[in-house]
C-alpha cells in the first residue's frame, strides 16, 4: 500500500492511494496524546493496528505510553474474552486437544521455499482423507493462526475455543458491533 506520512503543527494525517482522505486524527486527540508538537514521530505497523508515537520520550512520557498500550491491549484481550464466552458447554471433555492450537508446524527451508513459503511462515495443518494438508495458516484460518502466547492467555482465562475457532472460521465481527 502506498502513502504518505504527513505532519503538519495542528494535525497528523495518514493517507493513501487506496483511501479516500486516509485517516485524520483530530487535533484534540493529538494534544491529549502529546503528538501535537513540532517533535518527530515514529509509527510501527503491526497486524490489525498502526501505534503512533513519539520518537523521543523522557521515562515518564515512555512509561506513560507503555501503560497507556498495556491498558489498551487488556481492552481488546477482555473484548475477544467477553466474544468468546467460558468454555463450559462441552461438558465432561473438550473436544479440543491442546494439539489443536499448540502446534507449531515446521517444515525445512527447502521444502518450504519449492513451495513458495516462507521461511518461519505460521502453517495450518488437518488431516484430510488419510493424508495431511499442510497450508500457510493465513489461507486457513484457525485457531493455529492465533499467535501460541495469546492462546496460552486465553486459554488460562477458560475461553471456549471452540467459540472463538467458530467466529475466526467464519470472519465474524467480535468488536466494535453496536
Amino acid at each position: 500500500m502506498e502513502g504518505f506520512y504527513c505532519h503538519e503543527k495542528d494535525k497528523i494525517t495518514f493517507t493513501s492511494n487506496n483511501a479516500i482522505g486516509g485517516l485524520h486524527i483530530p487535533p484534540a486527540a493529538l494534544t491529549i496524546s502529546g503528538l501535537h508538537t513540532d517533535k518527530p514521530v515514529e509509527y510501527r505497523v503491526m497486524p490489525s493496528v498502526v501505534a503512533a508515537y513519539k520518537k523521543q520520550m523522557t521515562a515518564l512520557e515512555l512509561a506513560n505510553a507503555a501503560y497507556s498500550l498495556q491498558t489498551l491491549a487488556n481492552e481488546l484481550f477482555n473484548a475477544l474474552c467477553d466474544a468468546c464466552g467460558e468454555c463450559d458447554k462441552c461438558g465432561e471433555e473438550c473436544p479440543y486437544s491442546t494439539a489443536d492450537f499448540e502446534m507449531d508446524l515446521e517444515l525445512p527451508d527447502e521444502l518450504m521455499e519449492r513451495a513458495g513459503l516462507e521461511s518461519g511462515e505460521k502453517l495450518f495443518a488437518a488431516a484430510v482423507n488419510g493424508g495431511i494438508l499442510i497450508c500457510p495458516a493465513k489461507d486457513m484460518p484457525s485457531l493455529q493462526s492465533v499467535p501460541g502466547e495469546l492462546m496460552e492467555m486465553l486459554l488460562s482465562c477458560d475461553v471456549c475455543p471452540e467459540e472463538l475457532e467458530d467466529h475466526i472460521v467464519k470472519g465474524d465481527i467480535v468488536y466494535g458491533v453496536s
